[in-house]
């Protein structure tokens, strides 16, 4: 029997304690730890984790709407790592390659397909205007919905991620053809993980991309936040150039295990 999740709502004093050393120097899972706690605060308790006996390692899972993520940290059991088939629903798992025969055997069927993870950051303030791109907000929901589920439906993106943070597009003719926006932000507005970078098929190779990625790094840089992330397919190369000519590097090297739906075991 695999182990069982915790929600943030449920982790004890002692619990938190371990969390905060192991995490230390882990500046990446740090982040999102804070951010479970920050999203906890206001009554969003969307974030679960599984403690390796050993004290060693951790699996931390995040819900979007939808899709589940998980994030394995350090080193856990085999029967530890089977806690990734606990859901019912599709997502994906980041490990390290040495991790990825347990987790296919424990997802079966499930597991859909791996491929080379890059987790980028950078640091600094504005990358340049944004050449025609606007931000994006509340008002816009229907229509950011509209276009990842027309055009890019596996994308993980909720409507509550455009009440209060980033996101910027490019709109033509009334229609948005290229969007980009943020996935996790902590309370304190010092680093936010990017996300959701698409451009409509029939746009491609115009640069949009770029321009929504400049405007979403000012947007963020106004507000004070130089510490920015995210995660990329390895075989997406033109997606990494686009990363890097935004100023971003590759700070570690993972692997990705998409996760179809299924039966809970």
């Amino acid at each position: 029997m695999h182990a069982h999740w915790i929600p943030t709502s449920k982790l004890d004093d002692a619990q938190h304690r371990w969390l905060e050393g192991f995490l230390a120097n882990q500046p990446w899972y740090r982040f999102y730890y804070s951010c479970a706690m920050d999203d906890l605060r206001g009554d969003l308790d969307n974030r679960a984790f599984v403690i390796g006996r050993h004290g060693q390692g951790l699996l931390m899972l995040m819900a979007f709407q939808g899709i589940d993520v998980v994030s394995i940290v350090g080193e856990v059991e085999t029967d530890e790592l089977a806690a990734v088939a606990a859901s019912h629903k599709p997502g994906e798992v980041h490990c390290d390659p040495g991790q990825m025969d347990a987790i296919v055997a424990a997802l079966g069927t499930r597991a859909e397909a791996s491929d080379g993870f890059l987790y980028m950051e950078r640091r600094g303030g504005s990358a340049g205007d944004g050449e025609g791109a606007t931000r994006l907000g509340l008002a816009d929901v229907p229509r950011v919905l509209r276009f990842y589920r027309e055009h890019y439906p596996e994308t993980t993106l909720s409507p509550w991620m455009l009440q209060d943070w980033p996101f910027a597009g490019v709109v033509e003719d009334g229609e948005l053809v290229a969007c980009a926006g943020t996935v996790v932000m902590d309370a304190e507005r010092t680093a936010a993980h990017l996300g959701h970078f698409a451009t409509h098929p029939g746009h491609r190779g115009r640069g949009l991309a770029q321009r929504c990625g400049r405007e979403l790094i000012a947007a963020h840089a106004e507000r004070g936040v130089e510490h920015l992330m995210l995660g990329v397919a390895e075989a997406n190369r033109a997606a990494v150039r686009v990363y890097q000519h935004l100023g971003f590097g590759v700070v570690l090297h993972r692997h990705l295990v998409r996760v179809g739906p299924g039966t809970p075991i």
